[in-house]
């Protein structure tokens, strides 16, 4: 089925037929069009679908077509936003339909352009398989929540992500790593601890390409030239398998990463898997305390245990539901120091907590959340317990208490541990959260 544009407001603008297709101008970061069904036509019925536009630059360059399904009302939000992925000249996506429609919207480019396009294209979905189906709406949702998150908390709050980087961060996170040896850095994005530019023998593991990660960031205040070559697209493949190098890496950083994980024991493993004997795993670690979960729980053994003996890849309804009703701001800020000043404040509502977790029972769908909350001395005491219990084979080589709203720690086999009982570690743990305040 063909579904036919109509502006929604003033942008996109007609701009008649060229070469007989119909163009358009966007100028603006919100053109948006209603992609109908055509008169006569029965609605849309609840079920999968896969959308394909192709859109033809005209003047400038497309950039982050996504569509947004409506909910029962009729009604769009960004919670519902799907991004559009390119496929050779083509942009698609796949969605589910919840309730019956004649329209979905689709916002055809967020940067001012010119370009060519006629209707969308709509394929029915059947016959397909339930692991088929999650995989696809993990993959999407993946690389589209964190980025539609943060620019809605962007508008609403006007808010920084987090305070400035403390100036000698990076010399803590790059000093238990032999710099002449070869390394991984996972995740590093828009700011790289070990870049290529600077002489590491390094190899990045991203969720995109480099050209994907510059389209996300060109409108954030970052520096693009920062973002490097990406060796390896992480799929939710093991690191082994994503590689093919075991037993290689000097060294290993990944920087606000173990708290997004579905399974932080099948995380250490992969590091563990692809590590050398000597190798190191340097984390950065947000504290709990000082960013958006401070009024979350810190993590216990149980939770990640039972997440790694169920094999969990997406994170449950529980930890959605958890995030969404009680990530909070403080002084308009997602992240403060120990002396952080200000009102705290929610940052999500009930509903898009409800749609969170709908969105996990309904499309097994990946949501980007802090699974997992530590203070410092939980975390110590937790990687301790899970060597103790056979989880895994690293222990704590380094660690460097909280500056900012992170802190630092650095794990391998030839760890000895954080030299405290666990009694010790316990008594820090209550101190650390009665410092809260």
């Amino acid at each position: 089925m063909e579904l036919e544009l109509a502006p929604l407001h003033s942008d996109p603008k007609d701009l008649g037929l060229q070469g007989g297709t119909r163009t358009w101008a966007v100028y603006t970061a919100d053109p948006a069009f209603a992609a109908r069904v055509p008169d006569g036509m029965p609605p849309l019925a609840p079920g999968w679908y896969r959308a394909k536009v192709r859109l033809e630059p005209r003047q400038g360059d497309v950039h982050g077509p996504r569509l947004y399904i409506p909910d029962m009302a009729g009604h769009y939000s960004e919670e519902r936003a799907v991004p559009m992925l390119r496929e050779g000249s083509e942009y698609a996506a796949e969605f589910r339909l919840s309730f019956p429609a004649r329209h979905i919207r689709f916002d055809p480019s967020d940067v001012p352009c010119q370009f060519a396009c006629d209707s969308v294209r709509l394929t029915r979905l059947s016959g397909r398989s339930l692991r088929h189906l999650r995989d696809d709406a993990a993959r999407v949702l993946r690389m589209g929540t964190i980025l539609r998150t943060l620019r809605a908390f962007a508008r609403k709050h006007r808010a920084r992500a987090m305070p400035a980087r403390p100036p000698d961060r990076k010399e803590r996170v790059l000093r238990s790593i032999d710099r002449h040896g070869v390394g991984i850095e996972i995740g590093p994005s828009h700011d790289p601890i070990a870049p290529k530019s600077e002489g590491y023998k390094v190899e990045v593991i991203d969720h995109a390409t480099r050209e994907e990660l510059l389209g996300k960031y060109r409108e954030h205040a970052v520096s693009l030239e920062r973002i490097e070559e990406v060796d390896y697209v992480w799929r939710g493949e093991s690191y082994l398998e994503l590689t093919g190098k075991s037993n290689h890496y000097d060294w290993i950083i990944a920087s606000h990463v173990i708290e997004h994980t579905p399974d932080l024991v099948a995380f250490l493993r992969d590091c563990d898997a692809i590590l050398k004997d000597q190798g190191v795993l340097s984390l950065v670690i947000p504290d709990k305390r000082y960013v958006f979960d401070r009024f979350r729980p810190i993590t216990g053994l149980a939770r990640i245990v039972d997440a790694h003996v169920a094999g969990q890849r997406i994170h449950s309804a529980g930890s959605v539901a958890e995030y969404f009703m009680n990530v909070a701001s403080r002084g308009q800020q997602l992240g403060w120091s120990r002396h952080g000043l200000g009102g705290y404040s929610f940052v999500h509502s009930a509903a898009e907590a409800r749609e969170g977790v709908r969105q996990v029972l309904e499309n097994h769908a990946y949501l980007d959340i802090h699974n997992w909350c530590f203070v410092p001395h939980s975390f110590r005491l937790l990687v301790e317990d899970l060597h103790t219990l056979g989880y895994t084979r690293l222990r704590e080589v380094g660690f460097h208490p909280t500056q900012g709203c992170e802190f630092y720690v650095t794990l391998g086999r030839q760890g000895k541990g954080p030299g405290l009982s666990r009694l010790e570690l316990l008594r820090a743990v209550d101190r650390e959260l009665a410092e809260c305040e």
